[in-house]
């Protein structure tokens, strides 16, 4: 309950797993996992990833070109132009990125046809490639 977990070198991992707890990546290519209910992942460095798994969660990302994913009710928190969301259809992504000076925001929810486990490309707040996971 409540645990925390920290990584901060090129490719470090954290993971927090119980009730509010909170994983944060700091690194290149880090990564960050919290799957517990109401927890909370972080990553900043390019190419990291977060997931926050569990009820009503947060996965928060800064770096260019990283992965998120958040679960039921969870909110994906993404600051880069380009970001690949891991689909769960109860979840939403909320992106802003820098155009020309200004600042741009853009909320997308899962569409129709999309599953969990579905990776989405978004680049600027459009869709650029979707791919279907296979079970």
């Amino acid at each position: 309950e409540r645990g925390a977990a920290s990584a901060t070198g090129e490719r470090g991992a954290a993971s927090a797993t119980g009730w509010r707890g909170a994983a944060s990546a700091t690194g290149w290519r880090g990564a960050a996992s919290a799957t517990g209910e109401r927890g909370a992942a972080s990553a900043t460095g390019e190419r990291g990833a977060a997931s926050a798994t569990g009820l009503q969660g947060i996965a928060v990302i800064t770096g260019e070109r990283c992965t998120v994913q958040a679960g039921p009710g969870g909110i994906c928190a993404v600051t880069a132009t380009e970001v690949v969301w891991v689909i769960h259809p109860e979840a939403v992504l909320v992106q802003r990125w820098q155009d020309k000076k200004k600042w741009q925001t853009k909320v997308l929810t899962p569409k129709r046809g999309w599953k969990a486990g579905d990776r989405v490309t978004i680049t600027a707040g459009k869709v650029i490639k979707h791919e279907t996971v296979r079970p």
